[in-house]
């Protein structure tokens, strides 16, 4: 019987049409589900590895302590961190970055493996919190401190602080090793600029008071401790190039520049 939609010889042709759309659209939905678990696992694998760096506070009293009556004094605190980015951080503060007296902060760090050293001494020391919750700004003097420990790098910073302008070096050890490093920084309490060479006799008196968390740091430092104290500074100095601007010269230091006419 035919009707205004067509006859009945078109009936049996809608059948495959039907089927076919009915598979691509299970096939859409499988899809959908597929796309969405893989979605899901994504976000749990980041949630999972942000949640693997986050620091925790280790209910410990840190290692180290710098044998340095004068240092008494002034209230102290100390804190252990742990965390997979950073490794563990013992430190040791005496005075307040804030306070109107003395500041010295010292971080000892054992950092995680595949550690290769950092260089940048205002970043280092801008990671202990609270040096990042007060204003600073870097200068360009640098130091070399000598201590028994091996070398450190110190330069010159200000802190604005409750209306105090403190004058600080702040430090980075450059040890023979990466088991181990030092930052920190110290400032005065009158406004003054710190000696460097007092600011490397008091690193040179670091003590261990108990084991560190890693075997080869812990040797590391424990063999210093028994030589005999050590501590200077030594003001770097930019050096210069002896040959001047002589055009002969510079061309054969470096043939590959273009000529100066």
């Amino acid at each position: 019987m035919a009707t205004f939609l067509g006859s009945d010889d078109a009936a049996p042709g809608r059948a495959p049409i039907a089927a076919a759309v009915s598979t691509v659209g299970t096939l859409i939905r499988y899809s959908f589900y597929l796309v969405g678990a893989l979605v899901l696992g994504l976000i749990g694998l980041v949630i999972l590895r942000v949640s693997s760096y986050q620091v925790t506070k280790v209910d410990e009293a840190p290692s180290f302590r710098l044998g340095v009556s004068s240092l008494d004094r002034l209230p102290a605190q100390g804190l252990v961190a742990t965390g997979r980015g950073i490794g563990r951080v013992e430190m040791r503060q005496y005075g307040r970055i804030h306070g109107r007296d003395q500041d010295l902060t010292v971080a000892l760090v054992v950092p995680p493996k595949n550690w290769f050293g950092e260089t940048d001494i205002a970043r280092e020391v801008r990671d202990i919190p609270s040096l990042g919750a007060v204003s600073t700004r870097f200068g360009q003097v640098h130091w070399d401190l000598d201590t028994r420990f091996g070398d450190v790098r110190a330069v010159d910073f200000v802190v604005q602080a409750d209306g105090l302008r403190k004058q600080c070096l702040a430090f980075l050890s450059r040890f023979d090793t990466t088991a181990v490093y030092l930052k920190g920084w110290y400032c005065e309490a009158d406004g003054s600029r710190p000696v460097a060479d007092n600011v490397a006799c008091l690193l040179d008196r670091l003590v261990l008071e108990k084991p560190l968390a890693g075997k080869e740091a812990d040797g590391f430092l424990r063999a210093r401790m028994g030589r005999g104290m050590r501590c200077s500074a030594t003001l770097v100095t930019q050096t210069s190039d002896a040959r001047g601007s002589n055009p002969a010269l510079l061309r054969k230091a470096n043939p590959y520049a273009p000529s100066r006419y």
